[in-house]
């Protein structure tokens, strides 16, 4: 599609499947000459990042790569009851807020190593079965120092275990089709090679195989995933600002930093999306965080972090905007026995399902919230599933880029953290 088509296609109203609604403090300026400049200029640039196009796009808007990691997918599953991914960052936080969904009784587990801490590689040591475990590691740049070090520790104690031919077998290495120390060890044993597509960064790779392939292995519907974050690019490539919920998205986030709240609480009232908030924090932090801006992302949990965090966000320095992901909950779950609803003297709870004591809670802590004149954005799927999460994680990748291009950094570096690593490569003796 080229520059003209896009720009007709404006006019089309695209579906998307996140319902939102945004109520701000009273007395929230609007700046409508500035927002609509704004908006603009970054819808501009996100279309003009189509047509380069951008990796992450690309592999959006294609279903060409779907077969091989369904394929990839149960070769690993037909072997192992246990996946371990040794990664860090963009390497496995995607993947983890998408196997969040997948179902008890599935046979593969998900075990993510990424901090390079002894105690935990010796309790993964002890939990699992060489011989019904397989191993996919994942670096970009085959060079991330955490993710190296834990891949040397796992293959030596592996070639004691299972020997070298039991490596080739189970172990995976996903990389750029470089020379990096990732690539030699995977060539030394003789490894499958993923390719880490070179274009495309961690923080948004969950949309290829980095994120699917593990969501694949456990069960999840990788290709409704990817139908999800189709449907959400065309309705922000397709639609006016004043309909497009990631321009409002965005907008709404510049609106409140320039009045000083910085700090994103992304708070989902789902359990599943407990993981998808931690996404949420490294895609933020990196994408934004550049020349002296910046928003802060502070990961929540409904109704969890009402006993921890709520005092702050009611009562406490007005620093933050919010944003509460619902989903429908009323009349779902075990109903709660009469009997003893009645003994515990809360007869008002009698045959309610527990989804209901969830809604109420969400409810509650949004309206809380507005009464104390915070802003809240609401983002509602009415199920949580793959598609559902596909659109969710799409639609906050887009968001950012939005509000990148309007704050006028670069969503696609990160040149500030290249410093610890050289230091701490300094201490190791390098």
């Amino acid at each position: 599609m080229n520059q003209a088509q896009a720009t007709k296609n404006t006019q089309v109203q695209h579906m998307n499947p996140i319902q939102t609604n945004i109520v701000e403090p009273q007395g929230t300026v609007h700046h409508a000459p500035h927002d609509a400049a704004l908006a603009a200029r970054a819808l501009t640039a996100l279309r003009g990042l189509y047509e380069q196009p951008l990796a992450l796009f690309s592999i959006v808007d294609s279903e060409e790569d779907l077969a091989e990691i369904e394929t990839l997918a149960q070769r690993i599953t037909a072997q192992s009851d246990v996946l371990v991914l040794v990664g860090i960052g963009g390497s496995s936080l995607g993947a983890e807020a998408l196997v969040a969904l997948r179902s008890a009784n599935h046979s593969v587990r998900l075990m993510v190593m990424d901090n390079p801490d002894p105690e935990s590689f010796a309790q993964m040591q002890q939990t699992v079965h060489p011989d019904r475990t397989s191993w996919l590691f994942i670096s970009k740049s085959g060079g991330t120092l955490e993710t190296v070090t834990q891949v040397m520790l796992v293959l030596d104690w592996l070639e004691h275990e299972i020997g070298a031919e039991g490596i080739r077998a189970r172990c995976y290495a996903c990389t750029e089709p470089t020379s990096s120390s990732l690539a030699k060890l995977a060539d030394h044993y003789g490894m499958m090679r993923i390719t880490h597509d070179p274009l495309l960064g961690g923080r948004w790779s969950c949309a290829a195989n980095i994120g699917l392939v593990p969501a694949a292995v456990c069960g999840v519907d990788v290709r409704a995933v990817r139908r999800g974050m189709r449907d959400v690019l065309h309705h922000a490539l397709h639609t006016e600002a004043e309909h497009n919920l990631a321009i409002q998205g965005a907008l709404y986030a510049m609106r409140h930093a320039a009045l000083g709240r910085t700090i994103h609480t992304i708070m989902p009232y789902v359990d599943r999306l407990e993981f998808l908030s931690a996404w949420c924090r490294q895609l933020i932090s990196e994408s934004l965080g550049k020349d002296g801006k910046g928003i802060t992302p502070l990961a929540a949990l409904g109704t969890v972090d009402q006993h921890s965090m709520l005092q702050l966000m009611l009562d406490g320095m007005d620093q933050q905007f919010f944003t509460v992901i619902t989903t429908h909950q009323h009349g779902v779950g075990t109903k709660i026995s009469k009997k003893l609803a009645d003994v515990a003297g809360l007869s008002y709870l009698a045959d309610k399902p527990l989804g209901d004591v969830m809604d109420a809670f969400q409810q509650g802590t949004i309206a809380s919230l507005q009464a104390a004149g915070r802003p809240v954005r609401t983002l509602h799927v009415p199920v949580v599933d793959a598609y559902h999460l596909g659109a969710l994680l799409m639609h906050i990748m887009i968001e950012t880029i939005l509000i990148a291009d309007m704050m006028e950094v670069n969503a696609f570096d990160q040149p500030a953290v290249e410093d610890s690593k050289i230091r701490a490569k300094k201490v190791l003796g390098a």
